[in-house]
């Protein structure tokens, strides 16, 4: 099996100068370098990106700092969950499931506030392993901004937050993240797209699958964290893919898929 330890350009249509043989690299017991920026140097059209760095910089966590290893019973089943680029991750629609029926469901976990020039909630389960993003607007955002710095508290209890900003209750799922965890190689997530695209899939295989797009600049996305310095790919269809080298495992240095975000559908720049 072929593998990327690198990337020098998105879309390219033919194995780069630096795919390799995993088995071989792996039996010769060599670890390759460090992924080359698939966005800050593949794409550097993408201005923004310092931008989206200051802005995810300004993630504030008003509760105390850290992600959950909160695993509600209810998350287990999504397990197996098949993941629908631009719509759903099993059960839950983007654009659909309101935060009041998914709170009800699976908790709030430790709940974030984003702030920046927008407003979102999101909601971190299994250390990180879930997260969900809604977005806020209209009403929501106007009365939320207002009180932004307690939002997230009151997200830990959902039934005063519905009380006080009550028009926030309706804000729809907009991102959702699923992430491998960090020093072990599976979390609990094993679904995947129709394609077959899931965690721990070799970026070989997933530039067969994924049609790469630019994203709009300064995308907000479920997961997304200031000190991330993971590679990412976007599709337009509504998915975003982070790669790095995998440290062990049938695929170790190669770069593979350890998060996986369903996002809306967006216009391919």
């Amino acid at each position: 099996m072929r593998c990327f330890d690198t990337i020098d350009f998105i879309g390219m249509r033919g194995p780069p100068s630096s795919s390799r043989s995993c088995a071989n690299a792996a039996r010769r017991g060599t670890a390759p370098g460090r992924s080359q920026p698939i966005i800050a140097r593949a794409e550097r059209w993408r201005r923004g990106l310092p931008r989206v760095a200051l802005r995810l910089a300004l993630l504030a966590c008003l509760t105390a700092c850290g992600q959950s290893t909160d695993r509600p019973a209810a998350l287990e089943s999504l397990a197996d969950a098949t993941i629908a680029p631009g719509r759903a991750v099993g059960p839950m629609q983007l654009g659909r499931t309101k935060l009041r029926e998914f709170v009800a469901t699976y908790g709030s976990g430790r709940p974030w506030a984003v702030i920046d020039d927008e407003l979102g909630f999101e909601l971190a389960f299994a250390g990180g392993e879930f997260s969900v993003l809604f977005r806020a607007l209209g009403e929501c955002l106007g009365t939320a901004s207002l009180r932004a710095r307690e939002v997230a508290g009151l997200l830990r209890e959902p039934a005063r937050l519905f009380a006080e900003l009550p028009s926030c209750a309706g804000e729809v799922l907009h991102s959702v993240a699923l992430s491998a965890p960090r020093g072990r190689e599976r979390g609990f997530f094993r679904g995947r797209t129709d394609t077959g695209i899931a965690l721990d899939t070799p970026v070989v295989a997933v530039l067969e699958r994924l049609r790469a797009s630019r994203p709009p600049a300064g995308l907000h996305l479920a997961g997304s964290r200031a000190d991330d310095t993971m590679e990412r790919l976007y599709d337009a269809t509504g998915l975003a893919v982070f790669v790095t080298n995998a440290a062990h495992g049938d695929h170790a240095g190669c770069l593979v898929v350890r998060r996986i975000v369903v996002l809306p559908p967006f216009a391919s720049r």
